[in-house]
């Protein structure tokens, strides 16, 4: 995997931290450019906390849904047919600065934007984009809109608890819906050597307390130690601080507010 898609991967989930954006700048295989797919056999049949899905063939046209897997995807080489828009940090499309560039290292057209206010799921949009596949490996899908998108194509849903999906699960899982299992066995290894690489690079790191939050302007939140954002800060050697368990009003497993 080259090195410069790790740091947006790992972006991708809001670890918005300047070292690990700027941890690698060395090429290296290019997984658009390889022979094919690692790792992929087919049916597979992938179990999450709404059901079993089952992926009969190598998807060629992929929706992504929430957060993380599109940013996998691209990863992995695979441009998806539609992605969802993203307030947060996106342009005037919704696009993310890193995934813009990893649009354009991989001479690809933006895909379709799909309609995002965090708790409605856009169906006629998903529909129209005629997947093959739907990855909401980390979203916070209901059983009803899991429902709904499993009658448009096989659908995969977070395995645990919703908005709360390690990093990890999310590039593997990605990786065996696509067929790209080595690849994405591949991509974590090299994701997990950059960050032993920052932890080492700043020991004054390890053992501070660390909060995660995001003020809104009309919500505050912070997030829990089961949140991605929080996954990576603790990687790195950082502790949750006490405080954010305190503030818990346990609404939701990854945030308080």
């Amino acid at each position: 995997m080259p090195s410069t898609r790790i740091p947006r991967l790992l972006a991708a989930a809001g670890f918005a931290l300047t070292f690990a954006l700027t941890a690698c700048s060395s090429g290296g295989d290019d997984p658009a450019e390889a022979s094919g797919p690692g790792g992929g056999a087919f049916p597979v049949t992938i179990e999450h906390a709404l059901g079993d899905t089952t992926i009969e063939s190598e998807p060629e046209r992929v929706v992504t849904w929430g957060f993380g897997s599109t940013d996998a995807a691209l990863a992995l080489g695979v441009v998806p047919v539609a992605m969802p828009a993203q307030s947060y940090g996106g342009d005037e499309q919704g696009v993310l600065p890193w995934i813009g560039d990893e649009l354009t290292e991989l001479d690809a057209e933006t895909p379709t934007i799909l309609q995002n206010d965090g708790t409605d799921v856009p169906v006629e949009q998903i529909a129209a984009a005629r997947p093959d596949v739907i990855l909401a490996n980390y979203s916070g899908l209901t059983q009803d809109q899991y429902d709904t998108l499993s009658r448009i194509a096989p659908t995969v849903a977070y395995p645990g608890e919703p908005w709360a999906t390690p990093w990890r699960d999310v590039v593997a899982t990605v990786g065996q819906a696509l067929g790209r299992s080595d690849d994405a066995e591949r991509l974590i290894a090299d994701t997990e050597a950059i960050i032993a690489d920052k932890a080492a690079e700043y020991p004054q790191l390890q053992g501070r307390t660390v909060a995660a939050v995001w003020d809104t302007g009309d919500t505050f939140y912070v997030y829990k130690p089961a949140d991605s954002r929080v996954e990576f800060l603790t990687d790195l050697g950082l502790v949750s601080a006490p405080s954010v368990t305190e503030l818990s009003t346990d609404e939701s497993s990854s945030t308080s507010r």
